[in-house]
């Protein structure tokens, strides 16, 4: 527990002395948010979720709460996260049966068995769930197994939202995806502007573009000139109308990011920031969503959970809540990227805009919108 956060280190060891909670030693990240509560009961129910229990993930009004803002209150609000909740004392004996290896058994990293993945049949016909663990579950490979294989066997529109995407395995889906479905494929996204224009970033190369590496010279983002699938790279251009294409993989919208509110009792702005912290994917009648497993290589070390579902009301649920995000973003990654450019940014690992910056992103988001 880090003494840097000793409220936080409070509370743990208060906890802690009851037997509420427990260290864990983990490889990766101990990354779950997932719970289960009276697994042995007939009202046993699951918790999952993209969100920590923190103010800034699950409180309405972000970190600020308790404050008086003068100024730039909407800038005040939780990262965007989702929470499903299920009755079910099937799920909550399979989660209750996961958390054992982490929190009695003292497994770590390649310690953990290597799983499948389990489908629970739901309530109503043609319904179900399928979740899986990191480490190890998935047969190795959640990515590679589980996500990759459900792009590939279904249809119709695909939808993200999401904190970070990295992986080029399910770049690699989706561009084989692309390639047998043609002018049917469709994909839209949206995400957390600072990892959306990083140089492992997936939507980056989906929109046509690569971040040069700082030993290089010219524009900081340049077109990807070839595929190479041994490296990792995809010219979507080869598969996609890539001007239209690029245009439905937007960034967030404006009140998230890092932003300055005027708060009473401070002399000077304070910071405040909020994410696109989602790691949803819709896919057909499929839905990944109360997951804390983000469409990384990295999270196969964490210890995780990811969650699809088949259900139409759950469907729907997911389907409004994308679009409640997509429609407020105001620019695209491909639209950012072009702002970085005109404004002279040089690649640094720099996760966050600086004002100048911001002012010309916002001149182009005027300038899109204006046409």
């Amino acid at each position: 527990m880090s003494s840097s956060r000793p409220a936080v280190k409070a509370i743990f060891e208060k906890l802690a002395r009851h037997g509420i909670v427990t260290a864990v030693d983990s490889v990766g990240l101990n990354h779950q948010k997932v719970a289960a509560r009276d697994w042995s009961l007939p009202e046993a129910h699951v918790l999952f979720s993209s969100g920590n229990l923190t103010q800034s993930c699950v409180g309405k009004e972000g970190d600020l709460k308790g404050r008086k803002i003068l100024k730039g209150a909407e800038y005040s609000i939780p990262n965007a996260n989702n929470i499903l909740t299920l009755k079910s004392r099937l799920l909550a004996l399979l989660v209750q049966h996961e958390l054992t290896k982490t929190l009695d058994l003292k497994l770590r990293g390649t310690h953990y068995p290597q799983s499948g993945l389990y489908q629970v049949q739901g309530d109503i016909r043609g319904t179900f769930l399928i979740i899986g663990f990191s480490p190890r579950g998935g047969f190795g490979d959640l990515n590679r197994d589980f996500i990759s294989q459900l792009i590939r066997r279904t249809s119709g529109p695909v939808k993200m939202m999401q904190f970070a995407f990295s992986s080029k395995v399910i770049e690699r889906a989706l561009f084989e995806r692309a390639k047998r479905d043609g002018s049917r494929f469709e994909f839209y996204s949206v995400g957390d502007t600072p990892f959306a224009l990083r140089d492992w970033s997936v939507v980056l190369s989906m929109s046509g573009l690569r971040l040069r590496a700082p030993t290089e010279t010219g524009p900081a983002y340049q077109p990807v000139v070839a595929t190479n699938p041994e490296a990792g790279v995809y010219r979507w251009s080869d598969v996609v109308d890539i001007k239209t294409f690029r245009t439905k993989i937007q960034v967030a919208p404006r009140e998230y990011g890092m932003h300055r509110v005027i708060v009473e009792g401070e002399p000077s702005p304070v910071e405040v920031s909020s994410k696109i912290h989602h790691k949803v994917l819709l896919s057909g009648d499929i839905s990944i969503l109360g997951t804390s497993f983000n469409f990384s290589e990295s999270a196969l070390s964490n210890q995780e959970q990811l969650v699809a579902i088949k259900d139409p009301r759950i469907s729907e649920a997911a389907e409004a809540m994308f679009q409640g995000l997509y429609r407020r973003s105001e620019a695209s990654v491909a639209a950012i990227a072009e702002a970085r450019n005109a404004s002279g940014y040089s690649p640094g690992g720099e996760k966050t805009s600086t004002d100048a910056e911001a002012k010309v992103i916002q001149k182009q988001v005027n300038t899109t919108q204006s046409k």
